[in-house]
């Protein structure tokens, strides 16, 4: 949850990065357990959800962290 905190302000659907992450897991969860959302649900979130893990990819590669891994 560091690297996407990272992320913040930059906003995926309307949403700020952790709350994004957060909503992408529910669905995860969710198509995991059983209980499925809806294809609407998990289309709507398909182009942010590529674009939000090339910004992680990007901030882990090329992006300087604190000493303190943050």
């Amino acid at each position: 949850m560091r690297l996407v905190r990272r992320l913040e302000p930059r906003e995926y659907g309307g949403m700020r990065a952790t709350k994004f992450f957060d909503r992408v897991y529910e669905l995860r969860s969710g198509l995991s357990h059983g209980d499925a959302p809806s294809w609407r649900d998990v289309g709507n979130m398909v182009s942010e959800l590529g674009r939000f893990t090339s910004d992680l990819i990007d901030l882990e590669f090329t992006s300087p962290t604190s000493a303190d891994g943050t």
